[in-house]
């Protein structure tokens, strides 16, 4: 199964402590070429690997730049929920 994964590494070469805030964690392009699927897991309390099939545009990012670079500040969020 092909799985994505992304690390960020910060460091802080200045000499004053500094908060952070927010972390940019992933830029892909072409995501919704070629008939793509991102398949996410809706897992309940007894129903556990319920994995439901969703197209790109089905989230909310339709392929209407295409013959240009396509961007698109749109975010996927994906968390552990009870």
């Amino acid at each position: 199964m092909p799985v994505a994964r992304f690390i960020n590494t910060v460091i802080n070469e200045g000499r004053e402590e500094q908060v952070l805030t927010y972390l940019s964690s992933f830029t892909y392009s072409g995501l919704e070429k070629d008939g793509n699927r991102l398949y996410i897991p809706h897992n309940g309390w007894q129903k556990e690997l319920n994995w439901k099939e969703y197209t790109f545009e089905d989230l909310g990012f339709p392929v209407t730049q295409t013959k240009s670079i396509r961007r698109t500040s749109k975010t996927i969020e994906l968390d552990i929920t009870q």
